[in-house]
């Protein structure tokens, strides 16, 4: 009662706080006084829990957000975790949000650190990631993002240390849900430069990326891990690094090439980086692995990822409008045909090509696509995408959402064929 009256007061904070304009008009201040006011209250919550205003300005929501940069760590409580929950929900203050908890997140001693924003977005959906956390990405409303990567780029010139290391590494992997391939191809090689310096920090994460339900990320995180290990395991000046790259190795046969394996897959590419690793490991220790279990990293797979693939119809074919069609043309001729050996350019009635077409399109949506979801967006990018295309600039193009499912489909269904012959 007692903080309330003075917020009313005119004599004291109400002043500042006699409603929602007269903050506003004292903005640097009033943010000054949100920032010290959980320590000042021995963290029992924040000053907007104790304004009798109808609606809080979301100017003045945004100015609460942003001063979390320089409030003290532990000053953080359970109506902060509150709002910013609240805050994430609204489009208006979403960016704003993620902008400080992205920032933020690289700290590793900070309450809202890498293992928060890594356990809110790993229980996410696919679909609800990406509209979400990837939209975010795509839109760039803020640099945020991208200093992260340019701060992860100077770690990697350095020797980090393993807090760090784990830290840039577990936020870094959330880039790569990215549809934009150029950001994906520097996440990539940021990650790969980390792991040559703390190969622990980049093996271990990448396992744990194993169980995360975007294909997108999980590949990448074995590219890289595979680069670090091409890259070092040679190098007898790191005597550590060969029980390192042996225990990553055997966690990777474990679980994606046993019978049982709890995360094998078809994907052709992520298999290849995993099968390679593990080949790579058994070079500098030849007991790793008896010879019945060499087998089972030896094409062709028998065993693991999606075995029992379905057949669907195209549910919204003649219903496409400028570039939302999840395949398109191109991908769904030249890209799939690959699939198909012996069908010439735009052989649609081959049985074989009908039969993969509508494999992929079972996979879609599996995934989860729908043309409710992103057909907006997905013409918004087709739309700039062309403009890109026709300024030159196909190097930071961004690929619509229907064509990450179909690309994922797509590997998965190749290495499935691949290993069927």
């Amino acid at each position: 009662t007692t903080i309330k009256d003075s917020l009313k007061d005119p004599q004291r904070l109400g002043r500042f706080f006699q409603d929602g304009k007269t903050a506003l008009r004292n903005a640097n201040v009033v943010q000054a006084i949100m920032i010290e006011f959980p320590t000042r209250i021995k963290n029992k919550g924040e000053l907007l829990d104790f304004l009798d205003w109808e609606g809080v300005p979301h100017e003045l929501c945004e100015a609460f957000v942003e001063g979390l940069y320089w409030r003290e760590p532990r000053s953080i409580n359970r109506s902060t975790d509150r709002l910013i929950s609240l805050f994430l929900k609204y489009e208006r203050l979403r960016d704003t949000t993620l902008n400080v908890l992205v920032a933020l997140s690289v700290k590793p001693k900070h309450p809202f650190n890498f293992k928060s924003l890594d356990k809110f977005l790993t229980n996410q959906t696919l679909i609800e990631r990406d509209l979400f956390w990837t939209e975010y990405l795509r839109r760039r409303r803020s640099e945020t993002p991208l200093r992260i990567l340019i701060w992860a780029e100077h770690l990697a010139s350095r020797t980090p240390s393993k807090e760090f290391a784990r830290a840039y590494v577990t936020v870094l992997k959330w880039f790569l849900a990215s549809t934009q391939r150029g950001l994906r191809d520097r996440v990539t090689h940021a990650l790969f430069r980390i792991g040559c310096a703390e190969p622990a920090a980049l093996f271990n994460e990448t396992v744990r990326s194993l169980s995360v339900n975007d294909p997108y990320v999980s590949e990448r995180m074995l590219a890289a891990s595979y680069g670090v290990a091409m890259a070092t395991w040679q190098d007898r000046s790191r005597r550590y690094f060969k029980r390192t790259l042996s225990a990553y190795a055997k966690k990777l046969f474990s679980l994606m090439f046993t019978r049982d394996a709890k995360y094998g897959t078809t994907h052709i590419l992520s298999r290849d980086y995993a099968q390679h690793t593990v080949q790579i490991a058994l070079m500098g220790d030849e007991q790793l692995r008896t010879k019945k279990e060499r087998r089972l990293i030896t094409p062709p797979f028998r065993y693991g990822g999606l075995r029992e693939w379905k057949e669907a119809e195209d549910k919204d074919r003649g219903q496409y409008r400028s570039g939302d069609d999840p395949l398109g043309m191109d991908f769904a001729n030249y890209t799939l045909g690959r699939l198909t050996p012996g069908r010439s350019a735009y052989g649609d009635t081959v049985p074989d090509y009908q039969q993969v077409k509508k494999q992929v399109l079972w996979r879609i949506y599996d995934l989860g696509y729908s043309l409710e979801a992103f057909s907006q967006i997905d013409q918004t990018i087709a739309r700039f995408g062309f403009y890109e295309e026709q300024r030159g600039r196909e190097n930071i193009k961004t690929e619509r959402y229907g064509k990450k499912y179909a690309w994922i489909a797509f590997y998965e269904l190749a290495g499935y064929l691949w290993s069927a012959k």
